[in-house]
């Protein structure tokens, strides 16, 4: 009986040390993995890198079946012993290992195209505008970027247009952009703010139906010309209304010079 009560008690101060062995943080894991497992791995977590095809090796994609029946245990073992081709990841500590973990898990089953666009393409252009805030408080996209057919102000200018984004990416590099925000100018934006799964498939029927939509044109030739012509403009009339004022300046300056010329011989 004793012995039992010992044993039920170690128990039950092990368990919350189990648990939050199991447990870790996925903004604090995509930071790790971009800084120690990126260049392998991919930005994307695709595997689809140089390093691969130099070494001639396969690496899995995240959103694969290989990596999804991977446990927890499985994952720490291939990090901190390496596996085929992949040394250890030296200088993670426990914590860091635990995220990163974390973070491969949060990456969805590869579906088929069909299930991945289940979202609202209407919610999806809401969000896209800001008009509904995303709820992990990123900045919304038109911010920086447009797509054809938004409503004044249609979005900034600062990024790429992103109305072919779907023919661009395809429906499975467009999922994982979503996921992973990693293109450069993004990550510091969103590493503290990812989008929810709901947010990312509703961005993704957005991205799906604008594809279709005529692009626009660049007005950037347009907006020169008209400032060129307004401020030739500007000079005709600064010319006209100025003309008759300089040319009575000009007149008394000679009526002046004249009159001095005649007192001092």
């Amino acid at each position: 009986m004793k012995h039992a009560f010992t044993l039920a008690l170690l128990a039950v101060f092990a368990l919350p040390s189990t648990l939050n062995a199991q447990q870790g943080d996925v903004t604090a894991g995509k930071t790790v993995f971009m800084e120690h497992c990126s260049l392998c791995h991919g930005a994307d977590a695709s595997g689809k890198t140089p390093v691969a095809q130099s070494l001639d090796v396969t690496i899995p994609d995240y959103r694969s079946e290989t990596v999804h029946s991977l446990t927890d245990a499985d994952i720490k073992k291939v990090i901190t012993e390496g596996k085929g081709a992949m040394p250890p990841v030296p200088n993670l500590g426990s914590e860091d290992i635990a995220n990163v973990i974390a973070f491969v898990h949060s990456f969805p089953l590869e579906q088929s195209e069909v299930t991945i666009v289940e979202g609202s393409a209407e919610r999806g252009e809401e969000l896209f505008a800001g008009r509904v805030p995303f709820k992990n408080g990123g900045p919304p996209c038109a911010a920086c970027h447009t797509v054809s057919g938004l409503s004044f102000p249609g979005g900034g200018t600062l990024g790429p247009n992103l109305t072919r984004t779907y023919s661009k990416l395809g429906p499975e590099g467009l999922s994982t952009a979503l996921h992973t925000l990693f293109f450069p100018a993004m990550a510091p934006l969103y590493d503290r703010h990812l989008l929810t799964p709901s947010e990312r498939s509703d961005l993704f029927a957005f991205f799906k139906q604008a594809n279709s939509r005529e692009v626009a044109g660049d007005h950037t030739a347009s907006a020169a010309a008209i400032a060129v012509a307004g401020f030739a403009v500007f000079l005709f009339l600064t010319w006209v209304v100025w003309r008759d004022r300089l040319r009575s300046v000009r007149r008394t300056l000679v009526e002046t010079a004249l009159h001095r010329g005649s007192v001092h011989p």
